[in-house]
């Protein structure tokens, strides 16, 4: 195959260098096709799902579920506490769970590898490297408040955090919900 620039320059000896000039730039223009400047950028997104404020007992968040977006990637549960009155180690303590369930109105279970220790106002963040692998989270989501022994007060939130590159990645259609 013989290089461009060669074909460029026996050209403009044949033809003149004018008509050659445009020529060239006409096929360049046309097999490279249209410039883009395209990058694939991921948008992180962080959304409170459940916030609890002096409970007692175990406690499964009553608001809406809250629904994981098609295409969420690096899916994480952040739990920030910023009271926790009565804390005492093994003895007074909350943590908490991830419920899933693939429709809105199911039954929501504790999902594996889903569970935070014994929340203090340190916080903590779910899931590890180590129990992160092979996790699938199911379409809704809710929040488990789980109280062992008894605190005097407790005030926490989960937040969940996620990447989505290129979009949400739902489309409307009648009577389905989400995406």
């Amino acid at each position: 195959m013989i290089p461009f620039l060669v074909l460029l320059a026996l050209a403009a000896s044949v033809l003149g260098p004018a008509i050659v000039y445009r020529r060239s730039l006409a096929v360049l223009l046309l097999t490279a096709g249209p410039i883009r400047f395209t990058a694939d950028v991921a948008t992180v997104k962080s959304a409170a799902i459940s916030t609890v404020t002096t409970i007692s007992a175990d406690t499964t968040d009553p608001s809406t579920p809250y629904e994981v977006p098609r295409g969420a990637q690096d899916v994480s549960f952040a739990f920030e506490v910023s009271l926790n009155t009565g804390y005492v180690a093994d003895t007074n303590y909350f943590k908490g769970y991830i419920l899933g369930c693939d429709t809105p109105d199911g039954t929501f279970v504790r999902i594996p590898g889903l569970a935070t220790g014994q929340l203090t106002t340190a916080g903590e963040v779910i899931p590890t490297a180590a129990n992160a692998q092979g996790l699938t989270l199911p379409r809704f989501l809710k929040v488990e408040w789980d109280e062992t022994g008894t605190m005097t007060s407790f005030t926490a939130v989960c937040r969940i955090r996620f990447n989505l590159p290129g979009g949400a990645g739902r489309q409307y259609a009648a009577d389905y919900v989400g995406g």
